[in-house]
């Protein structure tokens, strides 16, 4: 039976970079063929940019098979829970990404990827690898860990337990970018409570003591998240998920639905990722026509 993984994408109100997300994903990576996107909009000219994405975006994703999904007013939790049981027995492990992200570099070794989620392995980060020192979220450094190198060196193995919350190396719960096995990530979820993405992720980051202590990456980052603009506010209590952007950068989600629906689109391609540091890296965005696309 042929390993798989169920990738399921947050979403709201940035169809552009939604776009560019799946574009970079199918353009850099084999292993994530099935994506299920639960999207929010906050009014109709950002459905336009959704309905004009679902519209266009299967003749550009090759082999790729995306489900959308709205969220309704069952509210985020109830609507995810359904997603996590949707064609359960086909998938045997989950990767949650959000819609700031990007897959800037192609996946090597990618048929050992999920052979090296052992028994004592957590998850895979494809945001984490010997270039990550920084905290965006907290303007703070940080030590690389003491790393075993897996795949004649193509993987690195740590024990994330060995590294506090200051460093994104103990911080092995996320909702951009990390797989993990099905069950695993199942049993975590199914008791919490949360809201959005955000609180999704705060709830899952308290359930410490889950019993695997090692996480894997490649040795250089894959995956960097791009905090431009922010559309989640509801969560406030700890400064750590409050979402700090646009220091650098910043580009407001109506500004690139707008570009969107005009035929602009991110050339993820011609952007510069020498300086990613950090999961979160305010880049400056490159764009081009959408006929651009195809040449």
């Amino acid at each position: 039976m042929n390993k798989k993984i169920k990738t399921i994408i947050f979403s709201k109100n940035r169809p552009n970079q939604l776009e560019c997300l799946i574009r970079s994903l199918n353009d850099n990576s084999t292993i994530f063929n099935d994506l299920y996107i639960l999207y929010k909009f906050t009014n109709e000219e950002y459905k336009e940019g959704y309905d004009k994405l679902k519209s266009q975006i299967y003749a550009s994703i090759g082999e790729r098979r995306i489900y959308f999904y709205e969220e309704n007013e069952e509210g985020f939790k109830n609507n995810l829970n359904e997603l996590l049981q949707l064609n359960r027995e086909k998938y045997d492990y989950l990767c949650f990404m959000v819609d700031d992200q990007i897959m800037y570099q192609k996946l090597e070794d990618e048929d050992k990827i999920l052979d090296s989620i052992s028994d004592d392995v957590l998850c895979f980060s494809l945001r984490l690898g010997y270039n990550i020192n920084y905290r965006h979220l907290t303007d703070s450094y940080f030590p690389c860990p003491m790393c075993e190198n897996l795949m004649n060196g193509s993987f690195i193995k740590w024990n994330w337990r060995e590294y506090g919350m200051e460093s994104d190396f103990g911080y092995p719960f996320t909702v951009d970018g990390n797989i993990y096995k099905y069950e695993d990530i199942l049993n975590l979820i199914s008791p919490l409570k949360y809201t959005n993405p955000n609180t999704l992720e705060a709830s899952l980051y308290i359930q410490i003591n889950f019993p695997k202590n090692y996480m894997i990456s490649y040795e250089h980052s894959k995956m960097v998240n791009l905090p431009i603009n922010r559309v989640q506010e509801s969560y406030k209590l700890n400064p750590m998920f409050n979402n700090k952007f646009g220091l650098k950068v910043n580009i407001s989600e109506k500004e690139l639905n707008d570009k969107f629906l005009n035929g602009e689109i991110i050339d993820y391609e011609k952007m510069d990722y020498s300086g990613v540091n950090s999961c979160h890296c305010e880049l400056p965005l490159v764009f081009k026509k959408e006929y651009e696309n195809n040449k």
